[in-house]
């Protein structure tokens, strides 16, 4: 059992990853707009702060980009919470600024749909994994 009072490898409910979520902000001392001001830095306009208040109740299954936003106000690699979402555990959620940033600029271009998103990323850890020694 982790700080979070989950084990990995399970997926969450819109409940479960609301409290991973806020569980993250309170540990580090920010309010709801920190988190919202701190994602802005990367991803403007991705979360607001009543999206925000959703995701941590459990009252929404948010969007990715929401999802990202958070991720980043949270201090985490932006696909940290749906990967925590899809079984990962939070504590699992360690990753260089190097990968961040990539994952970050793809969640954040405009010009992609959600399904090229998802393809992009895919790829890119896909291929990351083949050139790991």
């Amino acid at each position: 059992m982790s700080i979070y009072g989950i084990v990995g490898g399970v997926p969450k409910t819109p409940e479960a990853l609301g409290d991973i979520a806020r569980k993250r902000r309170l540990a580090l001392g920010l309010r709801q707009t920190d988190v919202v001001q701190r994602a802005a830095e990367t991803l403007p306009n991705a979360i607001s702060e009543p999206t925000l208040r959703a995701i941590e109740n459990g009252r929404t299954v948010a969007s990715e980009r929401a999802l990202a936003a958070a991720s980043v106000g949270l201090g985490w690699p932006a696909d940290a919470l749906s990967r925590i979402r899809d079984g990962a555990s939070p504590e699992d959620m360690s990753e260089s600024e190097a990968v961040t940033g990539v994952i970050v600029a793809i969640e954040a271009d405009p010009g992609l749909s959600e399904d090229s998103r998802r393809f992009l990323i895919g790829m890119y850890e896909r291929e990351r994994g083949r050139s790991r020694p």
